[in-house]
């Protein structure tokens, strides 16, 4: 998959008056001006980048106000953006309020979750009234950060969860996520339909090795609460070296940013 610009729009139906985007790592050719091992679309200011690079890299994004940025903590924390009016976006990562999943139900307020091999959830309400970012590592998911984010939308539309439709953006994929017997037990606790989302690792170093779906472990808690408007980007992010940033693989490295608001 090429992308002419380092962001692109999600696969699924437009929802009038919601628009949402996310970003590759960018190339010599497009917007972005971070260097190794940052190059070229870095948006995070926590991972070691120049912060004036990464502010620029920021600017440029085509969103009507500067994204909310979390300080993210792999929790289940989900907040409304209404309740942080005066936060600076570009402040340092540990004065943004700890969270893992922002919504808002007002205009102009952009959502945004960082990822560089975490699975990235996007929801829109499917009249417009309401849209989130989620960030799902595999702590967050197995505490429920999906459920959480939309029991508090729903107690504000007096909605149902089927009214939302939700995008799984790019993420470290199932031939790349190696996760220990601890992962795949916290899953099949909550669901034993989940027993299907983890692989034995036929080439791991040590026994008790798995590789997990992480979009796969989404699509169960979303179908168990009623959500069935799913679509997917199936970009693994740990293989696609030219296109994602990957923590996984590299260590050192840039972040990429899923974002939606209300227009």
């Amino acid at each position: 998959m090429n992308h002419p610009s380092p962001w692109f729009e999600p696969n699924w139906p437009k929802v009038e008056g919601v628009t949402a985007l996310s970003t590759c790592r960018g190339d010599k050719q497009s917007t972005g001006n971070s260097q190794a091992p940052f190059e070229y679309f870095n948006l995070g200011l926590h991972v070691g980048d120049d912060p004036q690079v990464v502010i620029s890299n920021r600017a440029l994004l085509p969103t009507p106000n500067q994204p909310f940025w979390l300080e993210q903590t792999h929790s289940n924390i989900a907040i409304d953006l209404a309740s942080y009016p005066d936060i600076n976006p570009d402040a340092d990562v540990t004065q943004l309020p700890k969270a893992d999943a922002s919504f808002t139900c007002q205009a102009l307020k952009v959502a945004s979750v960082m990822t560089a091999d975490c699975l990235p959830v996007l929801m829109a309400e499917k009249r417009g009234r309401a849209v989130a970012a989620i960030h799902c590592g595999w702590r967050s998911l197995a505490s429920n950060i999906i459920e959480n984010t939309l029991v508090q939308l729903n107690n504000q539309l007096q909605s149902q969860f089927g009214d939302f439709q939700v995008w799984l953006g790019p993420c470290i994929g199932p031939s790349a996520f190696e996760v220990g017997e601890d992962v795949k037990a916290a899953f099949t606790a909550l669901d034993s339909r989940n027993v299907k989302a983890f692989a034995i690792h036929q080439h791991a170093a040590e026994q008790g090795k798995y590789l997990a779906d992480l979009q796969q472990l989404a699509c169960n808690q979303l179908l168990a609460l009623g959500v069935t408007d799913i679509y997917r980007n199936s970009d693994c992010t740990y293989q696609l070296s030219n296109q994602y940033f990957s923590y996984r693989r590299d260590g050192k490295t840039g972040r990429m940013a899923s974002l939606i608001w209300i227009e």
